[in-house]
């Protein structure tokens, strides 16, 4: 998964790529204040490891995707939640064409069952 690459190797333009933006209809990558946002919220979660251990296609538009990361050696189960959307963040069906798949929570935090914390 792209996303996670990007976020182990530190790309944080690129991570930034991955984000759902639906109020701003722009591309997050080459906003310079939304890739400063993704340095600041995701260096603090240094990724040094990860899995994918299920996806599931919750609707058309949304997938529910499971994995384990690893930070410092400890490994934790994360679920991410994918948008299907159109460049400006509109929800599409996976069937359409043109759209992009966009991480809907941006925050690490949120990835984890607070049980998990």
């Amino acid at each position: 998964m792209q996303f996670l690459g990007d976020w182990q190797h530190r790309r944080w333009g690129l991570l930034a790529e991955h984000l759902w933006a639906p109020t701003t209809g722009t591309n997050r990558r080459t906003n310079k204040g939304n890739i400063a946002d993704v340095r600041r919220t995701y260096s603090h979660f240094p990724l040094s490891k990860w899995t994918i251990n299920r996806v599931y296609h919750k609707g058309a538009s949304m997938a529910l995707v499971t994995a384990g990361l690893a930070f410092d050696g400890v490994e934790r189960i994360a679920t991410l939640r994918w948008l299907y959307t159109d460049l400006a963040g509109e929800q599409l069906y996976d069937w359409q064409a043109g759209g992009v798949w966009r991480l809907a929570t941006h925050d690490p935090d949120q990835f984890f069952d607070r049980q998990d914390s």
